[in-house]
């Protein structure tokens, strides 16, 4: 479920790639359990500067779509909150009652998908030979290790331990399907109600 939460791990540690992932997780939901998956999940991932970052993830949230990131420094704290269906909030003596999140990705994200679809067009007319097209060739080279993260975290889960990303190619033939494979060449892309928090 958390590929794209590694995504954007990468993006905020400024590409850098954890040495070691550890993951737990549990399925309540029986048609996830009878696929051998699991609904919950988190995972904590250590890199070479000292950063440690932890992702937790479910299948489900009743209050809505729930994507939110804390980073803790030496200097203070950012966060990014959810997005509410609307900006109204009810006071009364019995407390606060406040809306909730967005619903969904698309409804999440819509700006952004907005966005992204007019730099894709903006970078066909600018042709191959354009700065932007150049640009967007280094953003994709980060694909490889946000994979070979991915696949840490599900080699985590399965064998019930921490691993460290330099054992990939040594353990990957353990999971059931990949006997052959070399690490990257599997992922996993659906989304997933999270939140990611990094600590320096």
């Amino acid at each position: 479920m958390l590929i794209h939460d590694f995504d954007m791990l990468n993006w905020l540690s400024g590409g850098q790639e954890p040495e070691s992932v550890m993951s737990v997780g549990h399925a309540y939901n029986e048609e996830i359990q009878n696929m051998r998956d699991i609904d919950t999940v988190a995972v904590m991932l250590k890199y070479p500067s000292g950063l440690l970052a932890m992702v937790d993830t479910c299948r489900d949230a009743a209050y809505g779509y729930d994507q939110r990131i804390e980073a803790f420094g030496g200097k203070g704290m950012l966060t990014a909150n959810n997005e509410t269906t609307s900006t109204v909030e009810l006071a009364t003596a019995k407390g606060y009652l406040t809306p909730c999140a967005k619903w969904s990705f698309p409804q999440r994200y819509k700006e952004a998908y907005t966005t992204e679809l007019n730099e894709f067009i903006a970078m066909v007319r600018a042709g191959r030979s354009s700065e932007q097209h150049k640009l967007e060739q280094v953003a994709m080279s980060r694909h490889p290790s946000v994979v070979r993260t991915t696949i840490a975290a599900e080699l985590s889960w399965k064998l019930g331990r921490s691993v460290d990303l330099k054992d990939m190619d040594q353990l990957l033939p353990r999971l059931p399907g990949t006997e052959g494979e070399p690490a990257g060449k599997r992922r996993r892309t659906e989304g997933g109600t999270s939140q990611l928090v990094l600590g320096a």
